[in-house]
């Protein structure tokens, strides 16, 4: 009876041990299993973030390139800043010279004499002041517009 007994016990550990391998053959196979939707799911969101992170790259690129538009156009508009003031203060030092001509030539004429027309004595103002004024401006004004058309050049080629 005793080996009955340990036969019994040698029976019901195996069946024991038969059940845990038996588990652990359905357990394993199924891991493995979850363990490769894992990695596909992985695999997805790695290709979802290198083309998430090549858009970012286009778009940091994208926005370089407008800064340096942006530039480019706030240096244009400094220079036509400029040359507008310019053009305002030699407009407003072509309208004092035209008032100062004026005024020379209304004491001019109140000369008498047989002076020459054009020079009133004790006025050094000349007909052909205006003149002369009229050519600076139009030398610093075409002097100007060479210089933006340098400056634009330039930007551009930049």
């Amino acid at each position: 009876m005793p080996e009955l007994k340990s036969l019994k016990n040698e029976n019901t550990e195996a069946s024991e041990k038969f059940s845990e391998l038996t588990k652990e053959t359905i357990f394993y196979p199924s891991l493995h299993r979850q363990l490769l939707r894992e990695q596909t799911q992985l695999e997805k969101k790695v290709d979802m973030l290198r083309q998430e992170n090549k858009k970012l790259l286009e778009a940091t690129q994208e926005l370089k390139r407008l800064e340096e538009k942006l530039q480019l156009l706030l240096k244009q508009k400094e220079v036509v800043t400029q040359e507008k003031d310019l053009a305002e203060k030699l407009q407003h030092h072509f309208e004092v010279s035209q008032m100062s001509y004026n005024q020379g030539k209304k004491t001019s004429e109140k000369c008498a004499g047989p002076v020459n027309k054009n020079f009133c004595p004790g006025n050094n103002t000349f007909d052909t002041q205006p003149q002369k004024l009229q050519s600076l401006l139009e030398q610093a004004t075409a002097q100007d517009e060479r210089h933006l058309q340098k400056e634009v050049l330039h930007q551009a080629t930049c």
